[in-house]
């Protein structure tokens, strides 16, 4: 009998992780969704270091650069958007770039102990 009941209770404990890790957005995925429900591909530039590779796979129509490995030559889009607002320091082709937004994106942290936090930081050309 108390078999059948730890069993019971480890099964519902399961799924209603199961359930709340099905439902939410990662806040590594929810950048992406914020970009493409805002932004066309062709009127932002990204500038992106740990998002980069979830926007590659699911955002591949947009322009998206990885600092240090494939940084920007020239930016032509009047729009940049990136997760790490000390690329703006490093990379001079945005000092005619001043920040307009940023947005937060956060989940819980039991459920996404590595990233539970990102941001994105909005500049626009001068």
């Amino acid at each position: 009998m108390s078999y059948f009941i730890t069993v019971s209770l480890l099964f519902s404990v399961a799924l209603r992780e199961a359930k709340l890790i099905h439902t939410l957005t990662p806040p590594t995925i929810s950048p992406v969704l914020y970009v493409k429900n805002n932004f066309k591909p062709n009127e932002v530039t990204l500038i992106t270091s740990f998002t980069y590779r979830q926007f590659k796979y699911y955002a591949p129509e947009y322009l998206n650069y990885w600092v240090g490995v494939n940084s920007p030559q020239k930016i032509g889009t009047d729009i940049v958007v990136m997760d790490y607002s000390g690329f703006k320091n490093e990379i001079s082709l945005l000092n005619n770039y001043q920040i307009v937004d940023s947005k937060e994106f956060v989940g819980p942290k039991d459920v996404f102990p590595r990233v539970f936090r990102t941001k994105l930081f909005i500049y626009q050309k001068r």
